[in-house]
C-alpha cells in the first residue's frame, strides 16, 4: 500500500547546558556525551516527536539516522530521519524504522511496516529494495559485507558478496521464542549482541559468534525484566552499552563476557529517561535519546 509522505517541520534548536539545564528541558531530544562521561550536551530537540529511537551514527560521524513518530501516531507511522550533527538540521527520508548505515554511508537498511519486511535504500530515498518480507530489525555489519536481521527466534545473515542467506540459531538446546530488534554487531563484524526470550519467559542478553560453522553463544546476563533491547558496541570492543529500567531509564554498560553485571554511565542526566544509544565510529562520543521522565 502506497502512502503519501507527510511533510514534517521539525523544530531543532542547539542549546548550551550553561543556559538550559536537563531539568528544564521538556522535550524528547538527542544528546551526546564523551566516552569518559564528560561534556554531556543536547544536539537537537525533537519538538512534536515524543517518540524517537534507534539512532545510528554515519561512518564519517557527521549524521545520525533515527526513527520517530508524532503525537497521536503509533510505531506503524514511524518515519526515518537524518540529522546533520553540525547544523542540527534534520530531514525525513520516508517511512520505516530502525535505520542502519552501510560502511560507505551511501545506503540505509531499515525495517518497513508497510510493506512489511527489511529493506535497503539509497540514503536520499531514491528507491528501496525489500530484502526479506519475513525479516525484522536489520543491522548492517561494520565491514559492510553482511546484514543481520531476525526471523522468529533466529538470526538471518545475508552475505552481500555472495548474495546468500544463512540461518543462525543462537541456542540450539533451548531455542529462543523470540529475538528482539536493535541487536548490534561487534566491531570486527564477527559477533552479535542481542536480547532473546526463552520459552519460560526469561530474558537473556547474549552474544553469538557467527564466524565459525557452528555459532557460539555467550550469555552475559539473564533476567525477568528491567533491561531494554538496544545495544551499542564500543569500537574498541571492550564494552557494550544498553539501557536499564528502574524508576526510569538509565544508560548502562557491561563487558562482552559471561555472567557480568552492568554499571551506569557517568555524566548522563539522571532526572530524565535515557534510551536508544549508539557510539560514533571513532569511539569518542556516545549519542542517545533522552526524554522527560513521567511523574510516578
Amino acid at each position: 500500500m502506497s502512502r503519501t509522505l507527510k511533510t514534517v517541520a521539525v523544530s531543532l534548536t542547539l542549546l548550551a547546558l550553561t543556559t538550559h539545564s536537563f531539568a528544564q528541558e521538556k522535550l524528547t531530544a538527542i544528546y551526546a556525551v564523551d566516552a569518559d562521561g564528560k561534556n554531556a550536551r543536547m544536539i537537537s530537540d525533537m519538538e512534536g516527536f515524543p517518540s524517537v529511537g534507534s539512532p545510528d551514527v554515519s561512518p564519517d560521524g557527521t549524521r545520525i539516522a533515527f526513527d520517530g513518530w508524532q503525537d497521536g501516531e503509533n510505531s506503524g507511522d514511524a518515519q526515518i530521519f537524518i540529522l546533520d550533527i553540525k547544523t542540527s538540521k534534520t530531514q525525513s527520508v520516508g517511512y520505516g524504522a530502525m535505520p542502519t548505515w552501510s560502511a560507505d554511508g551511501k545506503y540505509l537498511a531499515y525495517s518497513s511496516y508497510d510493506p512489511r519486511g527489511v529493506c535497503i535504500q539509497a540514503a536520499d530515498r531514491v528507491a528501496s529494495t525489500i530484502i526479506d518480507p519475513q525479516g525484522w530489525g536489520i543491522q548492517w555489519s561494520p565491514d559492510g559485507k553482511k546484514l543481520a536481521y531476525t526471523s522468529r527466534g533466529n538470526f538471518i545473515i545475508y552475505d552481500l558478496l555472495t548474495n546468500s542467506k544463512k540461518t543462525i540459531q543462537p541456542r540450539a538446546d533451548n531455542p529462543y521464542r523470540s529475538i528482539y530488534w536493535n541487536a548490534d554487531w561487534s566491531p570486527d563484524s564477527k559477533k552479535l549482541c542481542f536480547k532473546g526470550t526463552l520459552a519460560d519467559g526469561t530474558y537473556e542478553t547474549a552474544i553469538v559468534d557467527i564466524s565459525e560453522d557452528e555459532p557460539k553463544l555467550t550469555v552475559c546476563y539473564a533476567y525477568k525484566g528491567g533491561y531494554g533491547n538496544e545495544f551499542a558496541w564500543h569500537p574498541d570492543g571492550d564494552r557494550i552499552t544498553t539501557v536499564k529500567w528502574s524508576k526510569g531509564a538509565q544508560i548502562h554498560s557491561f563487558k562482552p563476557a559471561a555472567n557480568v553485571e552492568t554499571s551506569p554511565l557517568e555524566g548522563q542526566p539522571t532526572d530524565r529517561d535515557n534510551v536508544a544509544v549508539d557510539w560514533s565510529r571513532d569511539g569518542k562520543t556516545l549519542y542517545f535519546v533522552s526524554r522527560p521522565r513521567k511523574s510516578e
